[in-house]
């Protein structure tokens, strides 16, 4: 398929659903589904209770970067490459002193497995301490028997349920705020002849005799916790929570160098703060494994900014959060569940209350369900585009381990709503059992214009052949309208201000064929045909209102997929 068409696509896949506008501002905590009411099974001895595949929520504090000259800390200014010396200059809020507290409410930090958050995933310079809590269940805290072990850069420290387990490569004593990690020696910087040490892939691209020397000294970058048991008295029956900081080392004055000349010089630069493996392990019946998808049906809260992938599954000690979506008045705003199981899914239907406020309330026929719609891996293991309709059906795939359905919940504010909170109720049924989730949404004390009034100039390629393609039904057939209404419908919501129309055969954008129809008379001579023209504009105008620009396309691009640049122009 022509890239062009690819593109057009999306006016009918996730994007146009989501009808999305340029000021949109989500809240909702990517917390999981309220644990099973079946006690779950204990881990077998040796097994891993929390390890990298496990779900973790994680916090990143950041501050310009410093590097050690004679035991002192100096600040490094890089120059801009990049743009990343602004980048590396913020400075941001670290959590308050209970983080790491089992009660500690973490609903608001991202949620990511932890092997997605390796060193690379925090790969700012200004990356300064990072802080990672990790949930398993104990129902014997004497039988579980846990030890700890992982690999890490920088220097860590280790609490469980608030109390500190134990720390490694920083100081003793008090742990002021600003304290950094051990130094590393210098030639885990520098080789034998003074130059930084490059990253570890282009390491491993080299060759010579001083590979060896470099390898030995990137190997030097990674320190390592030797296995911790974690005493029982640390431990709680139900949700335990392990806690951990990684601190950054400072840089090398070799680092100053990282920045020199051009970016091809940043891949002698590496991170030193972060994690490489966690292992937290059972030596008796009496944990619970969090590393893999729990048995039975869930339901979860999704971070609005944050793909449903088909592997995802709720964290089962962590509860359901209300959702929460923050917007402005004559919008739509969206916030995001997910169901899964290990089984199949089938029965998933959404419904919702009208939101209540202080001073009037949003009606239920405001707030839309939309669901989405996986292509497997084709694309990517995710869902791509949304439907209206829940399916009759979501299989359980054993590459997955189980079945997932992605809910987006939308909201349209009214123009005329008041200021404030407003709540209500979303039911989710799936698999003869409900859910009752909270839906909370604040409105700002401020108006979105309509969409024909936007500022922000919107202008969309709206590809019929692209929706004729998607559901597979025949050009300017009476289904094919129907669904270039509702195409024209989304782009209408986002005030979208121009359309191309195909005057010959085989333009850019893709379009076998022109709108305009040529025929024949019997003189020789050419009539007309505007019927498509006309209906197409008619359906724009209806819904986007009066266009800046109608474009008609004649052009043939040479060298897309077998068109020559000669192209033969037919209509």
């Amino acid at each position: 398929m022509p890239l062009n068409r690819r593109m057009a696509m999306m006016t009918t896949g996730r994007m146009a659903w989501l009808g999305a506008f340029a000021v949109v501002l989500l809240a909702v905590p990517a917390t999981a589904g309220q644990p099973p009411k079946a006690a779950p099974a204990a881990a077998e001895s040796g097994a891993d209770v929390l390890n990298m595949t496990s779900y973790w929520r994680w916090h990143t504090g950041m501050k310009p970067p410093e590097y050690s000259e004679g035991g002192k800390l100096v600040p490094l200014k890089p120059p801009s490459v990049w743009g990343i010396a602004n980048v590396d200059r913020l400075d941001s809020p670290v959590p308050p002193d209970d983080w790491a507290g089992a009660d500690f409410d973490d609903s608001s930090w991202p949620r990511s497995r932890l092997e997605w958050c390796r060193r690379p995933a925090f790969s700012r310079y200004s990356t300064s301490r990072v802080f990672f809590r990790g949930k398993f269940a104990v129902t014997d805290p004497e039988g579980a028997k846990l030890k700890l072990s992982f690999t890490y850069v920088g220097g860590v420290v280790v609490y469980v349920n608030g109390q500190e387990l134990c720390r490694a490569s920083l100081p003793s004593g008090k742990l002021e705020a600003d304290a950094p990690a051990e130094v590393y020696p210098d030639d885990a910087f520098v080789g034998k002849n003074g130059k930084p040490i490059p990253s570890a892939d282009r390491v491993k691209k080299a060759s010579g005799e001083d590979k060896a020397a470099l390898e030995a000294g990137i190997a030097k970058r990674t320190r390592t916790l030797a296995p911790v048991e974690i005493p029982a008295k640390l431990l709680r029956k139900g949700t335990n929570v392990l806690a951990i900081e990684v601190r950054r080392a400072p840089y090398h004055p070799s680092s100053l160098t990282w920045f020199a000349k051009s970016g091809t010089e940043l891949g002698a630069g590496w991170i030193t703060a972060g994690i490489d493996g966690v292992r937290l392990s059972a030596g008796g019946a009496g944990a619970v494994p969090n590393t893999s998808r729990p048995a039975g049906l869930q339901l979860w809260n999704q971070d609005r900014c944050d793909r449903v992938a088909l592997a995802d599954y709720g964290d089962p000690n962590e509860r359901l959060q209300p959702v929460r979506i923050f917007g402005a008045r004559n919008g739509h705003f969206c916030g995001q569940l997910a169901l899964g199981s290990t089984e199949a899914l089938t029965g998933i239907g959404v419904t919702a209350t009208a939101l209540k406020g202080a001073k009037g309330e949003i009606p239920a026929a405001n707030v839309a369900a939309l669901f989405g719609v996986s292509n497997g891996m084709r694309g990517g293991p995710w869902f791509l585009n949304l439907a209206a309709k829940p399916p009759a059906q979501v299989a359980a795939d054993k590459s997955f381990g189980g079945a997932v359905q992605e809910i987006l919940l939308r909201v349209r504010i009214p123009k005329d709503a008041a200021a404030g909170a407003y709540k209500g109720t979303v039911t989710v049924s799936a698999s003869g059992k409900q859910f009752e989730v909270p839906l909370e949404v604040n409105v700002s004390d401020w108006t979105l214009p309509d969409p024909t009034d936007y500022r922000t100039y919107v202008g969309i390629y709206q590809s019929p052949i692209s929706v004729a393609m998607q559901y597979s039904v025949q050009p300017w057939s009476d289904e094919h309208w129907k669904l270039m209404e509702k195409s024209f419908e989304l782009l209408g919501r986002i005030g979208n201000k121009m359309i191309n129309v195909s005057v010959v055969d085989e333009t850019q954008f893709g379009e076998p064929e022109g709108m305009i129809n040529w025929v024949k008379k019997a003189d020789g001579t050419y009539d007309y045909d505007f019927a498509i023209f006309d209906r197409y504009l008619a359906l724009a105008t209806k819904h986007c209102g009066k266009l800046d620009y109608v474009c008609f396309q004649v052009w043939h691009a040479g060298g897309w997929e077998a068109r020559p640049v000669d192209n033969k122009c037919t209509v």
